[in-house]
């Protein structure tokens, strides 16, 4: 009963179709015990406990847009247990954005939750990106493979390494969408996955806290945005090869984080470590900017796939 509740939440976002295989993909892994769901609205009796010093947590953030900083900042900043942000963008935009990056803290302008209740130190540039708060760093990387190459770039960095969580988030905005959908999309997530109300940090700490001391694979995705085999596209072919190079199988109904953004620990980290090397630059054959088919179409399918097959995955809601 509580999973028809949750799906529930659901069906008034998407057709019948894409609903029914959702809920069938998501019903197959949960009986199968890889897959929980949890409202993080639902607070329980003991409150988890927001700054926990042993809890290290670092954000991938891709910025390909420049106007989306300040957005993408304050999540990041916001988010819980992250005393560490790793900003990556394209190369020809690196000065404009990293110049933006702090300007923003250097004029207080990002928002800060109570349990990080330092203050942001001032004269950001001059102590190397301290901010007392957290470390940021702007790292520029080449402008392929869309928010995914950047990132799978970025998970040996010791700064990575070092954490316990990694919370990758990105500045996605799909102007093909029809008017609006695109920001709505990311807007969403990033609430979801660092929220803004104090009931929801506490119910996404006390998923985050046992996430942190797992030595399973296990990631957090926003339920409403768990998509299924509605959404194989022309991936299903790339996605498969992906996974038998890494001597994977695919592991029941395809289910996964569908704008690519996502919590989770170390041990699904170190999954991400052992893909094969994936060439994003476009051929003949392909188009980066082609909205279906790309490798990073397949890798953010494979995403959910690894999860699945190697340990827990917990849809919020």
């Amino acid at each position: 009963m509580e999973l028809l509740r949750h799906l529930a939440r659901v069906i008034c976002h998407s057709d019948l179709a894409q609903f029914s295989t959702r809920a069938a993909a998501i019903s197959y892994h949960v009986l199968r015990g890889r897959l929980k769901i949890s409202h993080l609205g639902l607070s329980g009796r003991r409150k988890a406990k927001l700054a926990n010093p042993h809890i290290r947590a670092v954000v991938i953030c891709h910025i390909y847009y420049p106007e989306l900083c300040e957005e993408l900042l304050n999540t990041a900043i916001r988010a819980l247990f992250v005393d560490r942000i790793i900003i990556t963008c394209p190369p020809e935009k690196f000065n404009l954005i990293n110049n933006k990056v702090f300007d923003l803290v250097d004029t207080v302008s990002i928002s800060c939750p109570p349990e990080k209740s330092r203050p942001i130190q001032a004269n950001l540039r001059a102590i190397g990106g301290n901010t007392n708060l957290c470390e940021i760093k702007v790292v520029a990387t080449e402008n392929i493979g869309r928010d995914v190459a950047p990132f799978l770039k970025c998970i040996d960095d010791p700064w990575v390494t070092e954490a316990d969580l990694l919370l990758k988030i990105h500045g996605k905005r799909s102007p093909y969408l029809v008017a609006g959908k695109g920001n709505f999309w990311r807007q969403h997530l990033l609430e979801g996955l660092s929220p803004t109300s104090s009931t929801r940090r506490q119910g996404l700490a006390r998923i985050l806290t046992k996430m942190s001391t797992t030595t399973k694979a296990h990631t957090l995705w926003p339920l409403r945005w768990a998509y299924s085999v509605e959404s194989w596209g022309e991936n299903r072919a790339a996605t498969k090869n992906l996974l038998l190079d890494k001597r994977q199988k695919m592991s029941g109904p395809l289910l996964f984080p569908a704008g690519t953004m996502f919590w989770c620990n170390r041990a699904f980290v170190k999954n991400l470590t052992e893909l094969p090397p994936l060439d994003f630059k476009p051929n003949h054959h392909s188009n980066e900017n082609a909205l279906d088919g790309t490798p990073a179409h397949a890798v953010e399918r494979a995403f959910g796939q690894l999860a699945l097959a190697n340990g827990t995955v917990t849809l919020s809601c």
